[in-house]
């Protein structure tokens, strides 16, 4: 989960037995693996939204606006003042307009693209950072090697690449980058 600048996400010290339960204001990307046993809600002042293994962006303020985009999978809304309920899948958007929930063919890659613009990590796992960078990346799937995985990192990104994200990372653990492809593998040094 990214959160967007002036974003709050409230959450329990301990997920109900039968469901995992988020409030949220503001923007944030999600991903979250499916649970049928537990699954995963966010509730926004004007719309619920239940996730069925997915990952997407949300926007939400208290009052008046709320937008969700769906990169992969598939995610149920419901407009809380009438029940509205609305499917959207990979590649499609939900707004909130004046007649209720507007679902649009095409999500809005821009939205995803703008979270690697500003990326901050405090104390966190190196292989939490990459799957971070891979998931909001479209044409790059970073990894890192086992012995690596573990390390912790506070580092900025700002207005790079996934490849460039992943030098810097190299560069500030000492480390090396590999490339198969489009596959990256941050490891040890040789």
């Amino acid at each position: 989960m990214l959160l967007g600048e002036q974003t709050s996400l409230y959450y329990p010290s301990h997920f109900d037995e039968a469901k995992r339960e988020v409030s949220l204001n503001g923007k944030a990307v999600f991903s979250i693996m499916a649970n049928a046993e537990k699954p995963f809600f966010i509730e926004t002042e004007l719309v619920r939204v239940e996730v069925m293994g997915t990952r997407f962006n949300v926007e939400c303020d208290d009052h008046s606006s709320f937008s969700l985009s769906v990169k992969s999978g598939e995610v149920k809304t419901v407009l809380k003042k009438n029940n509205q309920i609305v499917h959207v899948k990979a590649g499609e958007s939900v707004f909130l307009a004046y007649s209720g929930l507007q679902k649009t063919a095409g999500s809005n890659s821009n939205i995803f693209d703008s979270y690697l613009n500003n990326l901050h990590f405090k104390d966190e796992r190196l292989e939490n950072v990459t799957k971070i960078i891979s998931e909001l990346s479209d044409s790059v799937q970073l990894y890192t090697s086992p012995e690596v995985a573990n390390r912790l990192i506070t580092i900025t990104l700002t207005d790079s690449s996934p490849i460039t994200m992943a030098e810097l990372i190299c560069q500030a653990l000492d480390l090396s980058l590999k490339q198969n492809g489009n596959v990256f593998t941050i490891s040890k040094k040789s």
